[in-house]
């Protein structure tokens, strides 16, 4: 596989993917780190649209997906934001829930309320399986030497 351009050129291409989960993870990951010090407030849902989302540009699977129109009060000053694409469908308008707001910034805010390092954890493992491949594709990592390795283990 490793004497192909193509397959080398997929490797990079997959490496690069890896990569990208990796540091989006992990951004993600530490921007809500650093948001633990945010106040809590209470939001109410001032519209709901609905729209229809579609996976791949050839499938035909279709989700609906619900964006939401919130705002909050902080020392009496309303802020506006919006949740995109959630597929909570329990939210009316005049429903509320909670968001956290920068309490130097009250503009910004997040309805994301506690850090989940599951998600950095899935972002992490799902990265070095890309990574893993494009070692593969790429000739770094040679199969055979692995089915080598296994059938040495197993005799």
């Amino acid at each position: 596989m490793k004497d192909i351009p193509f397959f080398k050129i997929l490797g990079i291409i997959f490496a690069l993917v890896g990569l990208y989960f990796i540091v989006k993870s992990t951004s993600n990951f530490i921007e809500n780190c650093n948001q633990r010090d945010w106040q809590a407030a209470t939001a109410t849902v001032i519209d709901v649209q609905q729209r229809i989302e579609r996976k791949g540009i050839k499938t035909k699977t279709r989700k609906t997906v619900y964006d939401l129109v919130y705002e909050y009060t902080v020392d009496e000053k309303v802020y506006t934001g919006t949740v995109y694409a959630t597929a909570d469908y329990s939210k009316n308008v005049g429903s509320t829930f909670e968001i956290k707001y920068n309490p130097k910034s009250p503009d910004e805010h997040t309805n994301v309320l506690s850090t989940d390092i599951s998600n950095l954890i899935a972002g992490i493992i799902g990265s070095f399986v890309f990574i893993f491949f494009a070692l593969i594709m790429t000739g770094v990592i040679k199969i055979k030497r692995i089915k080598n390795i296994y059938k040495r283990r197993t005799e």
